[in-house]
């Protein structure tokens, strides 16, 4: 995933200057699958609530991590289980 990341830095004169650097890289949501894996922007997760399993890729969207209609905190942890990337 492409990202842009922002610094405010004093340029070599002393004036303060922004720095843009576009970098490659994926977003880790801080929350672990069942097995302790952190799941990170573009997995591929699979959910098991109750008797309905399925899966979806995992999104930054709007400040949250998102799977489609759903919101990744809507679920637990035992919940969840990362089965792949999708660039894989």
């Amino acid at each position: 995933m492409n990202h842009n990341i922002r610094q405010r830095v004093i340029n070599s004169i002393g004036l303060p200057v922004v720095k843009i650097e576009h970098v490659q890289g994926e977003l880790g949501s801080g929350m672990f699958d069942r097995k302790g894996v952190e799941i990170f922007e573009g997995d591929i997760v699979q959910v098991s609530k109750g008797k309905e399993t399925f899966k979806e890729r995992v999104k930054f969207s709007a400040g949250a991590f998102i799977m489609d209609i759903y919101d990744l905190c809507d679920f637990e942890s035992f919940e969840l289980e990362v089965i792949g990337h999708a660039e894989d």
